[in-house]
């Protein structure tokens, strides 16, 4: 998993961005999805911007490379059930 989703940063340019990736059950997506969007229903991946002001399909370029608690793009959630 590490190794694939260093190759899909670099694929689409943010290769020294970090993304967290959860793994969960169903009924943790439900919950979450509940908590975040208020929407009691599974779904198979939620994600979390780290960048409000990230446009999404866009590197964001406003980001100092040299601020490592910057480069990070956010989490996401993944259902496994």
């Amino acid at each position: 998993l590490r190794k694939w989703m260093h190759v899909l940063l670099q694929g689409v340019r943010c290769h020294e961005f970090d993304v967290g990736i959860w793994l969960a059950k169903e009924d943790e997506v439900r919950n979450l999805n509940l908590s975040f969007r208020n929407i009691n229903a599974s779904t198979d991946i939620l994600s979390f911007p780290f960048h409000d002001e990230a446009t999404p399909g866009e590197v964001p370029d406003a980001v100092p490379r040299d601020d490592e608690d910057l480069l990070n793009l956010g989490d996401m959630i993944v259902d496994v059930s």
